[in-house]
């Protein structure tokens, strides 16, 4: 903008100029026909010709060079955004079947034949991606995306796979496709872990259903995800579908209604409940069949993200319903022992 301002006091400074010496001029009309007087005339006449021509140049350059900083401006923000997409960008001329890639950085980039740019795809997904390519070029498909895998590196590793999407960039004034846009992203560590999850699940679900203690799942709202065979036998749960579709929620287990799952790391507790008594004054889980006291142990733990999120809770437990009585009988029977040792023992000493 100073660079502006200058040139308007210039401008004006010569103009001032111009219209001193016209004002002088117009003082004698009579001598205007001189051919002096027409040579100052034609003199400042180039002079503004040439003075407009330099200060629109000048305003043309700036403005220019505005225009050109933003412009990289925004192609380096581009480049950012895509590199932290670990998206390419490219483009395939219909006419010339060259590929040249876009670089947001540079103002060319690299070309290549179809033949040299199959060299970073696997043959077989290459011959999917050309198929495609021709029909998003024909007008087939409007756009289509798949999952191509990059050829095997020199070091033997795994292959890079990418996502691309291929679409119409530009067509010629009878709509015929003249340019495709092809646009790839490196989806090779998503995939990855997406595997290393799946593996991990299965790997979770053998031992969670071949578990020989009750194993039951919540979500992080604490809502109902998985339960064993195991839990369904000791619950005497007939149909596992249909208590999933119950949407059940961990506060409608008595013994967890206080849990603080907020604040939950892992926990321990042994409780006793008197089903058919809870059944009747607030029955959730109509599924759960068993009734009479039922003393039951469990450890509930919280699964939880590096940032210490909860992304679920997992209850094992057994039913100790057997044990305990055993023990309240044994513990009768040494009562009655006792009693009838005592009574033996008194009529002895009589």
């Amino acid at each position: 903008m100073d660079t502006y301002h200058h040139l308007r006091i210039k401008a004006v400074i010569l103009l001032s100029t111009i219209a001193t010496m016209a004002h002088a001029q117009a003082e004698n009309m009579d001598t205007i026909a001189d051919t002096p007087h027409l040579a100052a005339y034609l003199v400042a006449a180039l002079m503004i010709s040439v003075f407009t021509m330099v200060f629109t140049n000048r305003i043309f350059y700036y403005r220019q060079k505005e225009v050109t900083n933003h412009t990289r401006q925004l192609n380096t923000q581009l480049a950012l955004v895509l590199r932290s997409n670990k998206t390419e960008l490219w483009t395939y001329d219909v006419n010339k079947r060259i590929i040249q890639q876009i670089s947001a950085m540079e103002e060319n980039g690299k070309t290549y034949s179809p033949i040299d740019f199959a060299q970073f795809f696997d043959h077989d997904d290459f011959n999917q991606l050309r198929k495609t390519m021709i029909a998003v070029r024909s007008g087939e498909k409007e756009e289509e995306t798949m999952m191509v895998h990059g050829s095997t590196p020199q070091d033997g590793g795994e292959p890079r796979l990418f996502m691309i999407n291929v679409t119409v960039l530009h067509r010629d004034s009878h709509g015929k496709a003249k340019m495709l846009l092809g646009i790839q992203r490196d989806i090779t560590e998503n995939a990855r872990r997406k595997e290393k999850a799946r593996n991990l699940a299965i790997q979770f679900h053998t031992t969670f259903n071949s578990s020989l203690v009750d194993m039951i799942y919540y979500d992080a709202d604490g809502w109902l995800t998985d339960i064993n065979e195991k839990a369904c036998e000791t619950f005497g749960i007939k149909d596992r579908e249909e208590l999933m579709k119950r949407h059940v929620n961990i506060r409608d287990i008595p013994s967890y209604r206080e849990l603080d799952l907020e604040h939950l790391d892992e926990t321990q507790l042994s409780s006793v409940t008197d089903i058919d008594q809870v059944k009747h004054n607030d029955e959730r889980i109509p599924e759960l069949t068993v009734g009479g006291k039922f003393y039951y142990e469990a450890t509930v733990n919280a699964v939880r993200d590096k940032e210490g999120r909860a992304l679920g809770f997992v209850a094992a437990g057994r039913n100790i319903t057997e044990m305990v009585e055993s023990h309240h009988r044994q513990q009768e029977d040494s009562a009655l022992l006792k009693k009838a040792t005592s009574d033996i023992e008194e009529y002895i000493n009589i």
